[in-house]
């Protein structure tokens, strides 16, 4: 008999669990529930389809492939039910999706997977998801999302996450975050920054050209400060240093920025070397 299509559901009655471009390329609706019989949406799936406007994947699916609805630049209401994984590039260039909400499921999202979905404003991680890690560039040039709510147990922010994330002001790191890479909130709109205790490394350009900033405590048990964290940071008047971390680099602040720390530690003697304003808590 084929396939059998009925208001948005494609169901085969020949045991195929992959939804792919094929079935993809057949779908016209505006509403579209992708469910039984499908574990895995296939690479490129949907790509550049323009019609579809709200998009549910039921329960069934654990598996969303690259690039399978890149481009869909109508989409605006997304639901991810049961969801495991979401590949490279899955949902980028989606720029009419305006909230995303990422299920207790979802526990790997692959790099570029939302970027510049441009009119974005609220991504939140449901509460008990268990995701350790944010991949690189997933959030990249998300340039209207303005909240974040980050997952528990998250451990790792990676490079550009939420680079040139230019509204983003609304953001509480976990307290068991131990890491933000490189680029992760660069130029992004944060007016405040509470960083986390237990936070070990924050490395170069982390929060370059955020320039609503203007005062930020780095918790004591930070012990890599990567070159250019805070630089560009124009409004930025005090920068907080209280333990000794092993390793600072280069021009972490702009010359006009005070850097407060402890008499006598690795702090102390950097700003010396460097000719940086310094304060002694």
């Amino acid at each position: 008999m084929g396939n059998i299509y009925h208001t948005g559901v494609w169901v085969s009655d020949r045991n195929y669990d992959v939804f792919d471009r094929r079935l993809g390329k057949s779908m016209v609706d505006r509403e579209i529930r992708i469910a039984e019989p499908y574990r895995r949406i296939g690479s490129g799936a949907m790509k550049n389809n323009i019609k579809m406007k709200r998009l549910q994947i039921g329960n069934s699916v654990k598996e969303i492939g690259e690039e399978a609805f890149q481009g869909c630049s109508n989409l605006r209401f997304l639901t991810l039910d049961g969801v495991r994984t979401v590949q490279r590039s899955a949902f980028q260039g989606c720029t009419s999706l305006k909230t995303l909400d990422i299920p207790k499921s979802l526990r790997y999202i692959e790099k570029n997977a939302f970027m510049e979905n441009k009119a974005v404003r609220e991504i939140r991680y449901e509460t008990e998801n268990l995701s350790t890690v944010i991949s690189p560039e997933v959030f990249r040039e998300c340039n209207r999302l303005q909240l974040i709510v980050l997952p528990e147990k998250l451990e790792k922010v990676g490079p550009r996450a939420f680079y040139k994330c230019k509204e983003l002001d609304g953001i509480q790191f976990p307290a068991t975050l131990k890491e933000i890479e490189e680029e992760a909130f660069y130029q992004n709109g944060l007016t405040e920054l509470h960083l986390p205790n237990g936070l070990v490394k924050i490395s170069d350009s982390a929060f370059f050209k955020c320039t609503q900033l203007e005062y930020v405590r780095i918790p004591e048990s930070v012990k890599i400060i990567g070159k250019w964290v805070f630089h560009g940071c124009n409004r930025l008047k005090v920068l907080e240093i209280p333990g000794d971390p092993e390793v600072v680099g280069d021009w972490i602040v702009n010359r006009s920025c005070t850097i407060r720390c402890r008499k006598g530690s690795k702090i102390d003697k950097y700003c010396q070397e460097n000719d940086f304003l310094c304060e002694y808590l």
